[in-house]
């Protein structure tokens, strides 16, 4: 986990370094979200997620930016480029291949 690097050279971060830095807190490491919080807070299961299980690029984007609820605004911390990273990284979370997917068990 990245902890501490928000406010600090963040350019240099990669997409994956950028959600553990920003969103695995909430989210967890997969996108699962934190168990101990789902029942308050089902929305943090990003692989559930209406707007992600539509695509909807732009209602992610404006979450990511704006907050809700629970979530923090992030417009003032992250460049638009990072918001957008962060969009393309949530629409993958639980694709086979993608970084947070968790590996294929074999028997």
């Amino acid at each position: 986990m990245v902890a501490g690097v928000a406010g600090c050279a963040r350019k240099n971060l990669t997409t994956p370094e950028l959600y553990d830095a920003y969103c695995t807190r909430c989210h967890g490491d997969r996108g699962q979200g934190d168990p101990r919080s789902l029942t308050l807070y089902p929305r943090a299961n990003l692989l559930a997620s209406p707007m992600a299980l539509r695509g909807d690029r732009a209602a992610i984007r404006e979450r990511i930016a704006e907050g809700y609820g629970p979530m923090p605004a992030f417009k003032r911390r992250l460049d638009p480029q990072e918001i957008e990273r962060l969009v393309n990284y949530t629409l993958q979370l639980g694709h086979p291949g993608h970084p947070g997917h968790p590996p294929k068990e074999t028997p």
